[in-house]
């Protein structure tokens, strides 16, 4: 077996740098920028009024003559002089030689005649060109997501379509001679198969989309289908079969398609036998164990790093004791309080269903270690609960 952090290391050194394709603004949510967008123009595009007033030609004065209007969406190109003021409205073009803006609420007019009932200072009420983002200057570094607010950001300097990582293929197959696909027929010792939606769902969580089969457990048939994966995805992922048992045959299967056996086996708890592999092809090959937390727990553990998106990890202190008894480093469910400590959620094993339920994070648990009420420990924020 092979740590944790070794196992990671393996995971991410074989992992190719991704490809970029354009895709339109309206449909970038989420996405992954490939490169750093210099923005084309300055923002805002020229000297515009922050308020409903009047933009005055001078400060050193008390009143000014209007001589126009400018709403948004106008210009008014002529000259404004020291003594002369035009009524503006909030975001429209300032008139070359405005100074300042009067508010509307400062402002007297009598007869075309402005008078202001404050003190006018230079600048007030004036955003000027560029002062936000200027052309040419980082606009969104490269690897950046982008959120709806990046995304406000690339439409405000006019760009409708961006560079993104491109999504890695993902292809899911799910062993089991024991296991029917939701729906089905249960004859007597099977059950429902619930990985492949546990993986496709999380994956979908982490933005990308993925094929899902169920097999039986038949070496020859799973090499033929993990051949006919590695030559069109990116990425295999397998539930089930890894461990010892004599019908645990995926890591033999992947071997016989042609994948390259980089680990099998993770001192961890829970996953592991987890197998990692590289076929020449380049697609990689996780096989995670059947019961549904290790599934769960090798997936976020190292698939999601893998595709680019890992989880966030925070130190935060725990609301109750977490003691740590095996020789393996543990992976423990848990939610935050009230008061932003962190507590483990109750569990019943690696085979169980609802341990993640009701979790916001898994709490990571160093080998024979004991974390004590107040101590500050490493978790890993479930992806579903932090969207």
């Amino acid at each position: 077996m092979i740590s944790v952090d070794q196992a990671l290391s393996e995971v991410l050194s074989r992992r190719p740098a991704p490809a970029s394709e354009p895709v339109a603004l309206k449909d970038a949510l989420g996405r992954k920028t490939s490169s750093d967008i210099l923005s084309p123009v300055d923002l805002p595009l020229f000297d515009n009024s922050a308020m409903d007033g009047y933009a005055v030609g001078a400060c050193d004065r008390d009143r000014w003559q209007v001589v126009g209007e400018v709403r948004a969406g106008t210009a008014r190109p002529d000259q404004l002089g020291p003594g002369e003021a035009v009524r503006v409205f909030t975001g429209a073009k300032l008139p070359p030689g405005t100074v300042a803006v009067l508010m509307q609420e400062d402002a007297h007019i009598e007869a075309g005649s402005l008078r202001a009932l404050v003190p006018v200072r230079p600048g007030a009420h004036v955003r000027y060109r560029g002062e936000e983002i200027q052309s040419g200057s980082l606009l969104v570094a490269g690897g950046t997501r982008l959120t709806p607010p990046v995304c406000a950001t690339l439409a405000a300097v006019g760009l409708d379509t961006v560079e993104v990582q491109a999504r890695q293929l993902v292809s899911v197959v799910c062993t089991g001679d024991e296991v029917v696909a939701p729906g089905g027929h249960l004859d007597d010792g099977k059950i429902f198969e619930s990985n492949g939606t546990a993986v496709v769902s999380s994956l979908q969580s982490l933005g990308f989309k993925a094929d899902v089969r169920r097999m039986p457990d038949d070496e020859s048939s799973l090499a033929v289908a993990f051949r006919v994966v590695a030559e069109k995805h990116d990425v295999l992922v397998t539930t089930g079969g890894v461990s010892v048992g004599d019908y645990d045959h995926v890591v033999a299967a992947a071997q016989s398609a042609g994948f390259d056996l980089v680990f099998h086996g993770v001192a961890m708890k829970p996953g592991k036998p987890i197998a990692f592999g590289v076929h020449p092809s380049g697609c990689a090959w996780f096989g995670l164990p059947g019961n549904p937390m290790s599934a769960m727990v090798g997936l976020l553990l190292f698939v999601a790093p893998y595709l680019g998106v890992p989880l966030r990890r925070l130190r935060l202190s725990l609301a109750e004791e977490i003691t740590q008894g095996g020789g393996r480093e543990e992976y423990v469910p848990g939610c935050l309080t009230d008061k932003g400590q962190v507590v483990a959620t109750p569990t019943i094993g690696s085979h169980a269903q609802k341990g993640l339920v009701d979790a916001d994070l898994l709490i990571r648990v160093p080998i024979g270690a004991t974390l004590e009420t107040g101590d500050f420990a490493e978790v890993l924020l479930l992806p579903w609960r932090n969207a």
